[in-house]
C-alpha cells in the first residue's frame, strides 16, 4: 500500500475554520515497492536463478544418499 503524509501543514483562512486547498500531499516510497518495471524483472530473475540452484543443491544432497541402506537393507528414501 501508499502512506501518504502532509509536506506542510494545512492552513485556514483568516476568520475561517475551512483549510487553504494548497496543501501538497506525497507519496512515500514503501520499503519492497518497486519504482520501474526494470527493478521487478531483475528482482523476478534473481529469484528464479536462486531457486534453481537451491533446488540443485538439495537435489545433489539427496543424491548422495542414494546408495545409503538402512540396518535392515532398505534403501534410504528422502522423499524428495
Amino acid at each position: 500500500g501508499v502512506s501518504w503524509r502532509v509536506s506542510k501543514p494545512a492552513r485556514t483562512s483568516r476568520g475561517s475554520d475551512t483549510p487553504v486547498s494548497d496543501t501538497n500531499i506525497l507519496p512515500f516510497h514503501q520499503p519492497g515497492s518497486v519504482l520501474d518495471p526494470l527493478t521487478e524483472i531483475a528482482r523476478e530473475g534473481a529469484r528464479r536463478m536462486l531457486m534453481a540452484a537451491l533446488k540443485a543443491e538439495a537435489d545433489s544432497f539427496v543424491a548422495g544418499f542414494a546408495e545409503d541402506l538402512l540396518p535392515n537393507g532398505v534403501a534410504v528414501s528422502c522423499g524428495m
